[in-house]
């Protein structure tokens, strides 16, 4: 899925994505500034100069003094208010937010020297087929989720644990994978499916418990996950779950809930499957929401 960068017309071309030498990937500007301290370079194969991920008013890359090769779509004359031969970036006050294609950033190796023009011209062949890499989280990556119909979600690319997918793949309805919680692949991919929500017996906490119920043994069990009064900062999350708080207005009975974590397990003696979210929920554990696409939950 390229074409993440702003449009900008032929004479003004600003470089929008680059390879980056830590993670051997192609990525966004809008990202990739907030790790400069990498080593990017244009993926122009023709061009490879090093460039460096900026931000002024636009998301871009600008090229080491030189510029770039003469004959690199991006290069650009220089005169007296641009020395370094790249575009000057139109004004775009509020950019817009790239649609993740990595859930959680990419593992970065560190080099020791930087690699000659032959094994950089490998590096970025194999870097040019592949999507542009533009890390998320899991509530990012659900809110971009519900914005896509069927049709995006099949063509939009999405990275899960090194997996390439896209985003149709990643996301896996909890009814459709039989009785077995076995068979839910909670792990490597967005398990969603509709939950009803009640207060629980100590104030402050919520219990989430699906609609869906399993086979475990001889019982039928739904899965819960308890949710605590620290996890109400969550964006999303928060609108689903204050109104049982705030003003004594009733909890919504149904909402939909994406996990993406270790799989439940049934306590000893237990009745319910139990999700245990961990520690950094950023890009693991769950994200909640009262509609999705606009209507209630499966």
């Amino acid at each position: 899925m390229r074409g993440l960068g702003v449009d900008v017309s032929t004479e003004e071309r600003m470089q929008t994505e680059a390879f980056c030498l830590e993670t051997e990937a192609l990525e966004a500007a809008q990202t990739a500034h907030q790790h400069s301290q990498d080593t990017f370079y244009c993926h122009e194969e023709i061009c490879l100069v090093e460039v460096v991920p900026s931000h002024r008013k636009n998301f871009f890359f600008r090229a080491a003094p030189g510029g770039h090769h003469v004959d690199c779509k991006y290069h650009k004359e220089p005169n007296d208010d641009d020395t370094e031969g790249d575009p000057k970036p139109k004004p775009t006050p509020n950019p817009q937010l790239l649609v993740p294609t990595s859930l959680g950033p990419l593992h970065r190796k560190r080099r020791g020297k930087k690699p000659n023009r032959d094994e950089l011209l490998i590096l970025v062949r194999n870097a040019n087929t592949k999507p542009v890499i533009v890390p998320g989280t899991l509530e990012q990556i659900v809110s971009a989720w519900q914005g896509m119909v069927n049709k995006q979600r099949a063509l939009a690319p999405l990275i899960i644990g090194g997996e390439q997918l896209n985003y149709q793949e990643a996301f896996v309805f909890i009814n459709d994978r039989g009785d077995d919680p076995a068979n839910v692949p909670w792990e490597s991919r967005i398990i969603h499916g509709g939950f009803g929500f009640a207060t629980g017996r100590v104030p402050g906490y919520i219990l989430a418990e699906s609609l869906k119920k399993f086979t475990c043994g001889d019982k039928r069990v739904c899965v819960d996950l308890v949710i605590r009064p620290e996890y109400y900062n969550i964006p999303n999350e928060k609108a689903c779950v204050e109104k049982a708080y705030v003003g004594g207005i009733q909890l919504p009975s149904r909402g939909t809930l994406f996990w993406h974590g270790p799989q439940p397990q049934l306590p000893s003696g237990g009745r319910q499957l139990r999700l245990l979210p961990p520690d950094d929920r950023r890009y693991h554990g769950f994200a909640l929401r009262q509609t999705v696409n606009g209507s209630s939950a499966e």
